[in-house]
C-alpha cells in the first residue's frame, strides 16, 4: 500500500472527515469546519492539530480577527486525498513515495 493511503488509513476518522472538509471548504475557519461535520468543536479542533502534525493541513492568522485561525489544506493533503480516491477506485497504479 503507498504511504499516502497509509497515512489516510491510519487517521481516525475524524480526522479523515476534517481533512475531507478543509480540502473542500480551504482557508475556512475551525468553527466553519466543525459547522459542516457532526462532531464537536474541539473534536475537530484536535483532528486539525493532528493533521497539521502530519503536514496534511496548515494554519495561520485570520487576516481580520486575530481570535481565530484559518486552515489550510496542503499539497500534502490534497496527493493523500488524491491518492486514496485512486486507490479506492482501483485506478492507475500509486506510486509509493
Amino acid at each position: 500500500m503507498p504511504e499516502t493511503v497509509q497515512l489516510y488509513a491510519d487517521l481516525a476518522g475524524s480526522q479523515r472527515d476534517t481533512l475531507w472538509a478543509v480540502y473542500h471548504y480551504d482557508r475556512s475557519t475551525p468553527r466553519t469546519i466543525a459547522g459542516v461535520l457532526p462532531s464537536s468543536y474541539q473534536t475537530i479542533y484536535n483532528a486539525i492539530d493532528r493533521l497539521e502534525d502530519e503536514s496534511l493541513v496548515e494554519t495561520e492568522a485570520h487576516p481580520t480577527d486575530g481570535r481565530q485561525r484559518v486552515v489550510t489544506c496542503t499539497e500534502r493533503g490534497k496527493q493523500v486525498l488524491a491518492d486514496r480516491q485512486k486507490w479506492e477506485r482501483g485506478g492507475p497504479e500509486v506510486a509509493d513515495a
